[in-house]
């Protein structure tokens, strides 16, 4: 599909996905970076999944809880901001 079809603003407009899907992404699997990816913020998704991967190898070393105690509370701080995001009428959220 080309971009003649779309809107002028539609271009501009950031990507919108759905803020409780999301937030349990985030919950669930935020140690890897799926929430991230899924929100298209890819470089950040690549941070997670290295930093989480690095402290699940790590676990037993104690690092590796520093490292995911972290990540958690960085995914919790991201829900929290995600929750107060209003919403269009589908549910759907941008940064």
């Amino acid at each position: 599909m080309s971009e003649t079809n779309l809107p002028e603003n539609a271009a501009n407009e950031k990507p919108k996905y759905n803020k409780v899907i999301y937030c349990l992404l985030a919950w669930f699997f935020g140690c890897f970076g799926i929430h991230a990816f899924y929100a298209g913020r890819k470089q950040e998704g690549i941070y997670f999944l290295i930093a989480g991967i690095i402290g699940i190898l790590t676990y037993f070393l104690l690092v590796g809880i520093i490292i995911l105690l972290v990540e958690f509370v960085i995914c919790v701080i991201q829900i929290v901001k995600a929750v107060q995001k209003p919403a269009d009428e589908f549910g759907r959220i941008s940064d």
